[in-house]
């Protein structure tokens, strides 16, 4: 008998370290930190800082907006568009995290709280690479007067994608090879056509197939 109590104490001893808070999981709100943190690390490691500047003037009260086909730039929507800031020199600039490997298009509009002004003409596209970043010098309304530099490189206009024409790479059969060449030729030969130039590359040429 004695020995039976001394073994049913000890199976009540294991059963109770067992059981006992220490192999409880870490609190919920641990995990639930690192996993936001983690899926926010890997959000921005897919966005490329793209910085816009427009020189123009407006009327008192009136703001001017960026917006295009990115949540970033409010999917074309004016109220939910990227607001920019107004410099000394009637200068407006906008930082925005744009995802890498993309082409955007996108418009400056003038706002206030009764109305809005579209800038007109074409939309402007920004080329926005894998790493780096960009700045894209803008003229209100006027597209081949644009300017991207990309990480310090040499600053180019729109309008310098216009010569792709003598560019143009064939293959052996005699059709063109797009996928050698660039995707600035290749953009401008969507616009000529009509077609859309945002996407990456892949999917720039399966619109020309």
């Amino acid at each position: 008998q004695e020995r039976e109590k001394r073994e049913r104490a000890m199976r009540f001893v294991r059963f109770s370290v067992k059981t006992s808070g220490v192999s409880l999981p870490f609190p919920t709100g641990v995990h639930a930190n690192h996993s936001s943190n983690t899926a926010r690390e890997s959000t921005s490691d897919k966005r490329v800082k793209v910085t816009f500047k427009l020189p123009h003037r407006v009327k008192f009260g009136q703001e001017v907006v960026l917006v295009g086909d990115d949540k970033a730039l409010g999917s074309w929507s004016v109220s939910k568009g990227k607001k920019l800031e107004w410099q000394e020199g009637d200068m407006w600039q906008a930082t925005v995290d744009l995802p890498r490997d993309t082409s955007i298009q996108y418009k400056y509009a003038v706002s206030n709280i009764e109305d809005t002004t579209w800038m007109q003409g074409n939309n402007f596209v920004v080329d926005v690479p894998s790493f780096g970043s960009v700045l894209a010098e803008d003229v209100w309304e006027v597209e081949n007067e644009c300017k991207r530099t990309a990480d310090g490189d040499a600053t180019t206009t729109i309008a310098a994608a216009s010569v792709l024409a003598t560019t143009t790479s064939e293959a052996a059969d005699g059709t063109t090879d797009y996928h050698k060449m660039t995707v600035k030729e290749i953009k401008e030969i969507l616009r000529q056509r009509g077609l859309p130039v945002s996407g990456k590359k892949a999917d720039l040429i399966a619109r020309l197939a």
